[in-house]
């Protein structure tokens, strides 16, 4: 689920200007290809107990760790990662093929923060037990005393307890605790400290949504409307949406796309057997219903307080449904939309259920 190849926000591209260069060979043994380099050293920086300075490569197995003299910044070619890493902390460079950083220790007050930029999925392991899981996100963690701290700016990770068994999406703005032989908490809103939110705001300076003239996998006769029109009104199953919050989270996310993509999403309620009428003449091209239509292209859009999925329903445009969960991951992953749904409906969003709903409604 989380390497399918559907267009993801573009968390950050880093250019990486890594040469694969090998130090001279000693007694005809190939030296080691760099994995990676350091970009900034605090004074007292090591990498293997040796003291760095910057520009130095790394290698699998190369450990760094700082005093806290300050914060270091490094790059890792797997997954083209770029992390910074706060005072007193010691992680493990490329310890396997799959995995980009192990940390054996990282202060809660001074985490490991990070981003990627690749499709493929790769793996950050925490203490003996927690293995992060993920593809193109922005997160930091942290671990002392047994006990880790993932928390997630933008994009998907699955957190993982070897120990345990059990594993938790965690979506964009969420942060769980993890803690070595125990099971995992559930997500809760995440809570950036100072420090985190000074480094974070150079890693999301790029974040944006795709364009939509550019998503999906082929034409979208709807996609091309809306964009001609700049709106696209949306008929409501009216009965299902007597709750408030439905209501109120459907003016949101409809200002949220109004502002992310320039074009006006409507909500407009109206009752069953007219909508069903509608959809029978081929006169309604999207309906909302916490209940699929027959033959309609899905669209995930959100989760009622009563645990109801409700979608958005496209007739005659199979495209449609691929253009618009582009852009709604983007939508997800960079966070303004977890923020709108706690703020309606008082809970953190089901993304596992959504991912899943998602995987099963595309063409």
């Amino acid at each position: 689920m989380m390497s399918r190849q559907i267009y993801w926000a573009a968390v950050i591209v880093w250019a990486l200007a890594i040469t694969t260069a090998c130090q001279p060979s000693v007694g005809g043994t190939p030296a080691p290809v760099t994995v990676g380099r350091i970009v900034f050293a605090a004074r007292r920086t090591q990498v293997n107990g040796s003291e760095v300075f910057g520009g130095e490569g790394l290698y699998e197995m190369a450990v760094i760790a700082t005093d806290s003299s300050g914060a270091s910044d490094f790059e890792v070619t797997l997954a083209n990662t770029e992390c910074t890493m706060g005072p007193d902390s010691s992680l493990v460079i490329r310890p396997s093929p799959t995995v980009v950083v192990h940390v054996e220790s990282a202060p809660h007050t001074n985490p490991l923060i990070c981003s990627t930029n690749t499709k493929e999925e790769f793996e950050f392991t925490v203490g003996e037990d927690v293995v992060v899981t993920g593809s193109d996100p922005v997160f930091t963690i942290s671990y002392s005393q047994s006990t880790g701290i993932i928390k997630l700016v933008s994009g998907f990770v699955l957190v993982s307890s070897r120990s345990t068994g059990s594993s938790t999406l965690l979506g964009p703005t969420q942060q769980i605790v993890a803690m070595s032989g125990q099971p995992l908490t559930q997500p809760v809103p995440i809570d950036l400290t100072d420090y985190e939110r000074d480094i974070l705001e150079v890693f999301l300076r790029d974040l944006q949504v795709p364009d939509p003239s550019e998503v999906g996998g082929g034409e979208s006769p709807v996609l091309q409307q809306m964009l001609l029109d700049g709106r696209l009104t949306l008929a409501v199953d009216a009965e299902a949406a007597v709750e408030e919050p439905v209501l109120a989270f459907l003016e949101s996310t409809g200002k949220l796309f109004e502002v992310s993509l320039g074009v006006e999403i409507a909500a407009e309620p109206i009752e069953r057997e007219t909508v069903l009428k509608l959809v029978e003449e081929g006169t309604i091209a999207a309906v909302l219903t916490p209940e699929p239509f027959p033959g309609a292209s899905l669209g995930p859009l959100f989760i009622d307080t009563e645990g109801r999925l409700w979608s958005i329903n496209v007739f005659g445009d199979p495209e449609f449904a691929n253009a618009y969960m582009d852009i709604t991951f983007a939508l997800w992953a960079n966070g303004a939309y977890g923020e709108i749904y706690r703020g309606t409906f008082n809970l953190e969003p089901d993304y596992s259920r959504l991912l899943v709903s998602a995987e099963n409604s595309l063409p």
